[in-house]
């Protein structure tokens, strides 16, 4: 069973995701090496929609009252948007370059007026399990507990 088709699996019967999907990019990354196949990656990504919105934001003001900033809510019923994920194995060994160039990628194959402010990567460990975490376009303030 391929990387896809684990995350896939995982995202549909564990998570409940709807609407999923699959995307194939492709780039070159350019380096002083004479042997150009290894600067050619390819990755798939899976795309669609969670059954609630992952880590929404309101805004709200700070105790002195002044500085207004983002705070996590559980309970905020937003629409949810599509969400991106990379699926990769616990070995792979991605650069900013890279990342900046999948998000970059995401944007010009899907026809998106800017890029998708995260993607999610699906890492799969040798036994299976699979482990989310957020990459977030740019730099981003931590949420605040």
């Amino acid at each position: 069973m391929s990387l896809v088709e684990l995350v896939e699996l995982n995202l549909t019967y564990h998570l409940l995701w709807s609407e999923i999907d699959t995307v194939s990019i492709e780039f070159k990354i350019k380096n002083n090496d004479d042997n150009n196949n290894n600067n050619l990656h390819k990755f798939d990504l899976i795309h669609g929609y969670p059954p609630k919105q992952l880590n929404p934001t309101i805004p709200y003001k700070h105790q002195e009252g002044e500085i207004i900033t983002d705070k996590t809510s559980r309970n905020l019923d937003s629409k949810i948007s599509k969400e991106w994920v990379l699926p990769i194995l616990k070995s792979t060994k991605l650069t900013i370059e890279k990342i900046d160039l999948i998000f970059e990628n995401i944007k010009l194959k899907n026809g998106l007026i800017e890029r998708p402010k995260r993607i999610l990567l699906g890492i799969i460990d040798d036994d299976s399990s699979i482990v989310y975490y957020t990459i977030h376009d740019g730099v981003t303030k931590p949420r605040q507990s």
